[in-house]
C-alpha cells in the first residue's frame, strides 16, 4: 500500500536533495512547486507534481490529501514587503493542511537558535514550529546550523580578492553544515516515520566554526589563501537592497547577523554524535567552490 511523502520547495538546496534521496529509496513522492520547469525531466517522471503557492492554504490542503508524511520548509522570500506576514501565513497553511488531512508525520525545517528572540528570520521560524505543535501530528523540527551553501555567494570575492566578506564578527562561532547532510537526515525521518510527539533535533555539521576558521577551511579546499573580512551592518543592508531584497528582509537579516555576532547561535540542542554530520567545510569547498574559481 502506497504511503506518499509530500515535499515542499523541491527545487531548493535542501528540497531537491530530499527528493533525490527519496527517489533512490523507491518512495512515492508528491512535490509542491511554483515553477515546474525548474524540475528536471527525471524528477518529473518520478514524482507527482502539484503546481501552486506554498502560502495558499486551500491549495496546500487539497494537494496534501492522502499524504502520510510531510516535509515543510518556509522559503526565504527576498522581495516580500512584509516578511513577518510570510512566516505567519506559512504557519497557517502548514497547520491547516495537517489538521484537515490528519497527516500523521511532519518534518519541519527550522533553524538552530529558533527559540531565541531578536534573531531576525531565525526567530520567525518559531511561528511555524508553534503552529505545527498545535496539530495532532508527530513532528520533528530540524534545527540545523549555518549552511555551507551560504558561502557560494562568496565565489567572486574568493576568486578575485582571496577573501570572504560578511557582517559577522570573526570570532563568532556556530555550527555549520552541508545541506546534503540535512537532506539525508530529513529523508531518513520521512522514510522511517518512527518518531512520535513534538521533538526538536539539532543538525550541527562536523564542528562549530569561527569565520576565521571558515576562511582557512575554504582556502584549503580551493587551494589558495583566503582571508575573512568583516563588513559593517550598513554595508550588508545596502548589499541586500542592491540584490533586490525588500527593506524589511534586509533589516531582518542584518538583525540576524548582529545577534549571531553578539550572542552566537545559542543552540537549545546540544551537540551529540546524533546531531553531528560528516561533510566538512573543506570537502564541500573543494567540490562546490574550487571548480567555480578555476
Amino acid at each position: 500500500m502506497s504511503q506518499p511523502i509530500f515535499v515542499t520547495t523541491p527545487t531548493g538546496h535542501i528540497g531537491s536533495k530530499i527528493v533525490a534521496e527519496l527517489i533512490g529509496r523507491g518512495e512515492t513522492i508528491h512535490v509542491l512547486v511554483r515553477n515546474p520547469d525548474k524540475l528536471s525531466q527525471n524528477v518529473r517522471d518520478a514524482v507527482t507534481v502539484h503546481v501552486g503557492d506554498i502560502l495558499d492554504e486551500s491549495f496546500v490542503t487539497k494537494a496534501t490529501e492522502g499524504i502520510t508524511a510531510l516535509f515543510w520548509l518556509t522559503p526565504p522570500m527576498w522581495t516580500a514587503p512584509d516578511v513577518r506576514a510570510v512566516y505567519e501565513q506559512s504557519a497557517r497553511a502548514a497547520q491547516a493542511a495537517v489538521n484537515a488531512n490528519k497527516i500523521p508525520y511532519v518534518v519541519n525545517l527550522s533553524s538552530s537558535g529558533a527559540q531565541n528572540d531578536g534573531y531576525g528570520p531565525i526567530t520567525l521560524l518559531r511561528n511555524v514550529e508553534d503552529a505545527l505543535n498545535a496539530t495532532g501530528a508527530n513532528v520533528v523540527h530540524l534545527r540545523p546550523g549555518f549552511f555551507f551553501e551560504n558561502f557560494a555567494a562568496q565565489i567572486d570575492p574568493i576568486k578575485n580578492a582571496g577573501a570572504i566578506f560578511m557582517p559577522l564578527a570573526p570570532e563568532a562561532r556556530m555550527p555549520m553544515i552541508a545541506t546534503e547532510d540535512i537532506a539525508r537526515v530529513a529523508a531518513e525521518l520521512l522514510t522511517a516515520r518512527n518518531f512520535s510527539g513534538k521533538t526538536y533535533r539539532g543538525v550541527h555539521g562536523p564542528a562549530d566554526l569561527s569565520l576565521t576558521e571558515v576562511a582557512r577551511a575554504i582556502g584549503a579546499g580551493v587551494g589558495k589563501e583566503v582571508r575573512y573580512m568583516q563588513t559593517t551592518p550598513e554595508q550588508a543592508h545596502e548589499t541586500f537592497l542592491q540584490m533586490g531584497a525588500s527593506p524589511e528582509f534586509a533589516g531582518l537579516y542584518v538583525e540576524m547577523f548582529h545577534a549571531l555576532s553578539d550572542r552566537g547561535q545559542s543552540n537549545a540542542e546540544p551537540r551529540t554524535p546524533e546531531t553531528t554530520t560528516p561533510t566538512t567545510l573543506r570537502d564541500w569547498a573543494e567540490k562546490a567552490i574550487r571548480p567555480a574559481i578555476g
